[in-house]
């Protein structure tokens, strides 16, 4: 396990092996170990890591400009006018 894929739970991991296996075997009866599980799992992990980290950057963002752009308007609507 690398720091890329540290961030998913022992648990989670284990349940993710387990679907790809299943995967395999149902969805193209090719029967792989766990052994091959990980390396799949790992292999895409390192290869979208980098896309959804951005992402959620970008989504966390759009949040957070979408706050600020609320409240202008709140404090805005507070202005006394004489």
């Amino acid at each position: 396990m690398n720091k890329t894929t540290s961030a998913l739970s022992p648990d989670k991991r284990e349940l993710l092996k387990q679907e790809l296996v299943d995967y395999f075997s149902a969805e193209h009866d090719i029967n792989i170990g766990i052994i091959a599980a990980e390396e799949i799992l790992d292999f895409l992990l390192k290869k979208i890591n980098t896309e959804i980290y951005n992402q959620a950057i970008e989504d966390s963002q759009k949040i957070i400009r979408q706050g600020v752009e609320n409240l202008i308007v709140n404090v805005d609507s507070l202005t006394k006018t004489e």
